[in-house]
């Protein structure tokens, strides 16, 4: 596969995880993530908690970490598949044999960040321009 096929392969798999990941609402899932593991904390280390009441709030506490990191960890899972498959995808597509040394060199990593970048910008510049209509 030639240095333009990979760029190109790699910048849409890119967009298409940022478009994924914007979706799928994964920043506001690793914040609530954040918040609770706080939340955690302070009644653990809160003396004026009796450990009966802190036993039975960490245990909710426990199940919505627990929850929200599998949902978070297949949702990335989902998204990097779909960054890596693009290559694969277009060396299919094209018929030209694919190796796994692609996802090291730099066209695909620079395709994939100036894929993404671009994306995301265009992206927020198109929803603020609909807002304002």
């Amino acid at each position: 596969m030639n240095n333009a096929a990979t760029f190109v392969a790699s910048a849409v798999g890119a967009a298409l995880l940022a478009e994924f990941v914007i979706r799928c609402a994964l920043p506001t899932r690793l914040g609530g993530l954040t918040k609770t593991w706080r939340k955690s904390w302070r009644v653990i280390t809160a003396r004026n908690i009796s450990d009966h009441w802190k036993e039975r709030v960490l245990l909710t506490y426990s199940i919505q970490l627990f929850r929200g990191t599998g949902i978070a960890f297949l949702q990335l899972a989902v998204a990097l598949a779909v960054l890596l498959a693009a290559p694969a995808a277009l060396g299919l597509i094209l018929h030209v044999p694919f190796d796994a040394q692609v996802y090291l060199q730099l066209p695909f990593n620079a395709g994939a960040l100036t894929g993404a970048t671009v994306y995301v910008l265009l992206r927020r510049t198109v929803t603020k321009w609909k807002r304002t209509i």
